[in-house]
């Protein structure tokens, strides 16, 4: 396969695949507050570690 063909191919793969994550992309909001709530674990874990 000749490279500019490859790299159509390629271009074309990776347009779709962003068209297909768009709709199923987790919101910012609640991956926040799901990072929040393990920030928060860990940090009471290590403060009992720690004590």
């Amino acid at each position: 396969m000749p490279p500019a063909n490859f790299q159509q191919l390629s271009n074309f793969i990776w347009s779709v695949a962003e068209l297909l994550r768009g709709p199923y992309r987790p919101s910012i909001k609640a991956t926040d507050s799901k990072l929040e709530a393990v920030e928060r674990r860990v940090m009471e874990l290590l403060w009992e570690v720690t004590s």
